[in-house]
């Protein structure tokens, strides 16, 4: 499933020692992603509506915990 690809991808490159500008970026572009699957046709199975929950949770507390959320649309997310 490319998708879980993908979402390692990021959780790696996350844990890479970024400049804090870089990072902020990386994790922006990190809940853009995970938001656009959530929002997309794939959430029909229940499987991938499950992983994407908890992969979403996962990654809006760190990013919280991280001072990354910067984006208001990110918050507006996380709390829904």
């Amino acid at each position: 499933m490319f998708y879980r690809n993908c979402i390692k991808t990021y959780e790696d490159g996350l844990k890479e020692n970024l400049p804090l500008k870089n990072k902020l970026k990386l994790w922006n572009f990190y809940i853009d992603h995970i938001i656009e699957i959530r929002r997309s046709y794939r959430m029909k199975k229940e499987t991938i509506r499950n992983f994407m929950n908890e992969t979403m949770e996962r990654a809006f507390q760190e990013a919280h915990d991280n001072k990354a959320l910067l984006n208001a649309k990110h918050y507006i997310m996380y709390i829904l």
